[in-house]
C-alpha cells in the first residue's frame, strides 16, 4: 500500500454466485451489493452490514433484472428493473425503513441508472445507441409522473461515450468525462437546469481519462489517466481548479476501483 502496510481483505460473502457489483452507504455502515443465481444473469439486489453477517434480501424477483445504488441521503435505494415490462427497464425509489417502493420513471426504452441528485429532484438516465455511442438525459422529479419527459442533456451527431458521472451537492453541474468531439476522453460539466446550456469541458490532455470521481463535500476530485498503459493519479481542488499533493504510487500498474473516503 502507499504507506507502506500490508493488508489482508476479510470475505464478507460465501456465495458461489459471483458478487455483480457493490458500494458503500453514505454513513459507510452498510453495503449494497448484487447478484444473480446459477448464472442466471438476473441480478437481486441485497445489503450487507459493514463486517458481514446477516444479509438483508431487497429484491427477490428470479424473472426480473435489477440494479441500483444508495441515494445520496442513504435512506433509500434508487434503482431499475425490468419486472414491470420485460424489454424496457423503469426507475424506483425502494425507502429502506418503511420499504415502501415508488415508481419515478418509466418509458419503453433501455434506461440505464446514473444517479438521483442530493435534493431528489433530479434523476439521470442513460441510453446506449451501440458503437460506444450514448445518450445523457435528465427527469424532473417535481413533474407528475405522467409528465415526466426526459431531456435530453448531450445532443450529439458522432458517436460519443459519457462515464464517470457525478452529481454536485448543490444539484446544479453534472460532472462527467467523454469523448465527444475529441481524440481523448476528457473531464467535462453541464449545468443541467439551464436548458440552454451546452457541455463545458475542462482540460485538454492527450491521455485518456479512465476515472473521475469527488468526495461526497464536492471539494476534492481524484481522477486517473491511462498514461501508455499505467494510470496516473491526479487530485484536485475543485473551487480553485489547483492540483494537491497525493500518495506517492508505484510508476507502473494500472489503478481500478477508485473511491475517496470522506
Amino acid at each position: 500500500t502507499p504507506d507502506g502496510g500490508a493488508y489482508w481483505p476479510d470475505q464478507l460473502t460465501f456465495y458461489s454466485d459471483a458478487i455483480g457489483g457493490a458500494e458503500w452507504s453514505p454513513d459507510g455502515k452498510t453495503i449494497l451489493f448484487r447478484k444473480d443465481h446459477d448464472g442466471d444473469e438476473h441480478e437481486q439486489l441485497y445489503l450487507l452490514p459493514e463486517n458481514g453477517g446477516q444479509v438483508d434480501t431487497l429484491t427477490n424477483n428470479p424473472k426480473a433484472i435489477f440494479a441500483g445504488q444508495f441515494a445520496p441521503d442513504g435512506r433509500s435505494i434508487i434503482y431499475t428493473s425490468n419486472e414491470r415490462n420485460e424489454p424496457y427497464f423503469y426507475c424506483y425509489r425502494l425507502d429502506l425503513t418503511s420499504r415502501k417502493r415508488t415508481l419515478l420513471f418509466q418509458s419503453d426504452n433501455q434506461n440505464g441508472l446514473i444517479g438521483i441528485s442530493p435534493n431528489n429532484r433530479w434523476l439521470f438516465v442513460e441510453r446506449d445507441s451501440g458503437n460506444a455511442n450514448g445518450y445523457v438525459y435528465v427527469v424532473d422529479l417535481d413533474a407528475p409522473l405522467a409528465r415526466r419527459i426526459p431531456r435530453l442533456l448531450t445532443p450529439h451527431s458522432d458517436d460519443a461515450s459519457f462515464s464517470g458521472f457525478t452529481i454536485s451537492p448543490d444539484s446544479r453541474t453534472l460532472y462527467f468525462f467523454t469523448d465527444e468531439d475529441r481524440e481523448f476522453t476528457t473531464r467535462a460539466e453541464l449545468r443541467f437546469q439551464d436548458r440552454d446550456a451546452r457541455i463545458i469541458f475542462r482540460d485538454s490532455v492527450p491521455h485518456d481519462v479512465d476515472q473521475d470521481i469527488f468526495s461526497r463535500d464536492g471539494k476534492v476530485e481524484v481522477i486517473t489517466r491511462n498514461v501508455d498503459g499505467v494510470s496516473q493519479l491526479t487530485i484536485y481542488d475543485v473551487v480553485t481548479g489547483q492540483t494537491l499533493r497525493g500518495p506517492q504510487l508505484p510508476e507502473s500498474g494500472f489503478i481500478t476501483n477508485l473511491q475517496v473516503s470522506g
